[in-house]
């Protein structure tokens, strides 16, 4: 496996889930990693990153904490955005009309546009290094309807778009790929609206996505961390952009 020693990155979005397995596995791998969260670090966060607390969705917590970042590392090589927010599976004919735009303006200002924010606000610090890349997340819904309902889908997408779009805009001088995780165990997203307030923990849910991967694995979080340390590897990944790697056990296969 290659090391990423001396690699400095900023997670957004790395208090928890994919994202702390990923702050995680890239520490191991010899990065110096910085975190940007709104909530606080795991209780058995170890030592050895930073973690600066703020919305992801605030343009003004967004510059301030990547400037924070990008000083405190000494500058930036890469960037992961793992912030993401669920809708709950809810058909559309659930949602009252006046709920809807709520629910999807909550979904774009997570999912979409706070991984604009935080590409923007890094942009700078991003074109002075020599092995500069973005790594968005994307998911199984990306690809076919059966990660979340409708807005849900239609952010994933949305994702998708920026990476083919970043990954054109921000050559040569920076490499932009996806990751699209598959249901992964242990992990949960914040819902929105009148979603329960974390998605992932019914009873029996590690079972059913266990029995639609063609590999009969379970996706744990340390899975997905492969893909975004693979990505920010200046030696793996030197000539791949525009990429999203499904990390879902075969689930959207034909």
């Amino acid at each position: 496996m290659s090391r990423l020693d001396g690699l400095r990155m900023l997670v957004v979005g790395g208090a928890s889930g994919i994202g702390r397995a990923t702050v995680d596995r890239a520490r191991d791998l010899g990065a110096q990693v910085a975190v940007l969260d709104r909530a606080p670090p795991a209780v058995d966060a170890g030592g050895g990153s930073l973690h600066l607390r703020g919305d992801a969705t605030d343009p003004e917590v967004v510059a301030t904490q990547v400037g924070a970042a990008v000083e405190a590392l000494g500058g930036l090589d890469a960037l992961v955005h793992t912030a993401g927010v669920h809708d709950g599976f809810r058909d559309l004919v659930e949602y009252p009309v006046t709920d809807l735009a709520d629910v999807c303006s909550e979904l774009w200002r997570v999912n979409v546009t706070s991984a604009l924010l935080a590409v923007r606000a890094a942009l700078p610090a991003l074109h002075r290094s020599e092995h500069a890349s973005v790594t968005l997340t994307s998911s199984e819904s990306g690809f076919g309807a059966r990660g979340g309902g409708a807005p849900y889908t239609a952010s994933k997408w949305a994702v998708r778009g920026l990476v083919d779009h970043l990954a054109a805009e921000l050559a040569p001088a920076i490499r932009v790929n996806g990751v699209a995780p598959g249901g992964t165990s242990g992990t949960s997203l914040r819902g929105v609206g009148s979603t329960p307030a974390e998605i992932g923990a019914r009873p029996g849910r590690d079972e059913d996505l266990l029995g639609t991967t063609k590999l009969r694995r379970r996706i744990e979080a340390a899975d997905v961390a492969g893909a975004y340390t693979y990505l920010a590897s200046p030696s793996l990944a030197r000539v791949i952009t525009g990429v999203i790697i499904n990390v879902d056990g075969g689930r959207n296969t034909v």
